[in-house]
């Protein structure tokens, strides 16, 4: 499991298992936030007043629970 990835940057759209920090590339993204953990909820609910989904603003759309 250790190997393989977080998330999956597709033409069309990326894969994530949890959540995604708005403004960050997928390549700054802290894995804990990736991965969707407690901990990583956590660090989003402290420094955004929304959920992360509404702050997106990608150019692709972000499916999560995917991998």
């Amino acid at each position: 499991m250790g190997t393989l990835p977080i998330f999956l940057d597709l033409p069309e759209v990326t894969l994530a298992h949890g959540y995604l920090e708005p403004g960050m590339s997928l390549s700054e993204q802290n894995p804990l936030i990736v991965c969707g953990t407690m901990g990583g909820e956590r660090i989003l609910r402290n420094r955004y007043d929304h959920p992360w989904y509404e702050l997106y603003d990608g150019e692709k759309p972000v499916i999560v629970g995917s991998l």
